[in-house]
C-alpha cells in the first residue's frame, strides 16, 4: 500500500507543522517519495523537543523546520503528546517516528522493492561497521554509496562535492547523520539540488552499527529515552535536554497563548 507524506494529516506543535503517521507509514512513504519519478525532493526530519524549541529561538532554524519542501515527523514523546492533544488520536506512541526504528524499518523493507541507499554522516570506522551490519541484517538492502564529510563548513564547495558524490553514486533515498542542526540544513539544500529523498536520523547510524549503545526497547516510547541517552553521555547532551525540554514547554505555552489572544 502506498503512502504519502502530502496526504498525512498536519498537526501543529509550537509553530511547527508534524505529520501524523505511524513508524510504517512513514518507512513506505519514505520509500515511496524515494522510488517516484515525480519527486522534486524531500527532505524527512525527525524532530523532537530540542528541535521545536531550536525552531523557535533561531529564525534560520524555524525556516528550515517551516520549509514546505520538508516533513516533521514526531521523534520523541514529548511532541507526540502535544500532538495527542491537538487531535483524536488513540495514544502518543502511535504518532511517535523514532529516527533509528524508522531507519531500520526502511532498510528492512527496501529489501522487496530494490531503492538504492546513500549513508551520508559520522565516520569512515561507523561507516565501515554500517555497512557490515546492514548486509549481515538486510542482505537485500542496496547501499549505492556513503561518505563521511568530518567536520566542514556548509559552503558552495561542500554541497557542489557531496552533490556529485551522491549523484555519481545513483542512489535514491540518502540517510543524513551529521547531528541536529546541520543535518536538516543539509537535508533541505541538498534535496533542492538533486530532487531525492534525504532523511535526517542522528545517532542512527551509530545504534545500527553498534559503535553507540542503544536504550534499551523498554525505554521506547516511555518518554525517558533520554534519561538513558544522557546518563551515557552527559558532557555531550546535558545542555539540550535540560534548556531544550524547558524551552520547548515555554514555546508551547506561548503559542497557545498568543492563539487564544486572536480567536
Amino acid at each position: 500500500m502506498r503512502q504519502s507524506f502530502e496526504l498525512a494529516q498536519k498537526v501543529d506543535v509550537a509553530g511547527i507543522p508534524f505529520a501524523c503517521m505511524s513508524l510504517d507509514e512513514a518507512a513506505i512513504a519514505v520509500l515511496d517519495s524515494a522510488a517516484s519519478s515525480e519527486s522534486n525532493g524531500i527532505s524527512v526530519r525527525l524532530s523532537n523537543a530540542y528541535c521545536v524549541a531550536l525552531a523557535n529561538s533561531d529564525h534560520a532554524y524555524g525556516e528550515v523546520m517551516r520549509d514546505p519542501i520538508g516533513v516533521n515527523l514526531p521523534d520523541g514523546v514529548p511532541v507526540a503528546y502535544v500532538m495527542r492533544s491537538r487531535g483524536r488520536f488513540d495514544k502518543p506512541t502511535s504518532l511517535l517516528v523514532r529516527g533509528p526504528s524508522l531507519f531500520a524499518r526502511a532498510l528492512e523493507l527496501s529489501q522487496e522493492c530494490d531503492v538504492a541507499h546513500f549513508l551520508f554522516g559520522t565516520n569512515e570506522s561507523t561507516l565501515e561497521a554500517l555497512r557490515a551490519r546492514i548486509e549481515q541484517l538486510y542482505p537485500g538492502a542496496r547501499i549505492a554509496g556513503s561518505y563521511a564529510p568530518g567536520i566542514v563548513s556548509l559552503n558552495e564547495e561542500f554541497f557542489r562535492g557531496v552533490e556529485q558524490r551522491i549523484a555519481d553514486s545513483g542512489a535514491q533515498l540518502v540517510w543524513v547523520a551529521l547531528g541536529t542542526p546541520k543535518q536538516d540544513f543539509v537535508s533541505s539544500e541538498l534535496a533542492r539540488r538533486l530532487g531525492l529523498c534525504f532523511v535526517g536520523v542522528g545517532a542512527a547510524f551509530d545504534f545500527l552499527a553498534g559503535t553507540v549503545q542503544e536504550a534499551p526497547t523498554v525505554f521506547h516510547g516511555s518518554g525517558f529515552e533520554w534519561v538513558y541517552r544522557l546518563s551515557r553521555e552527559p558532557r555531550r547532551l546535558w545542555r539540550r535536554y535540560l534548556f531544550g525540554n524547558i524551552e520547548f514547554v515555554r514555546a508551547v505555552l506561548s503559542v497557545r497563548r498568543r492563539n487564544r489572544k486572536t480567536n
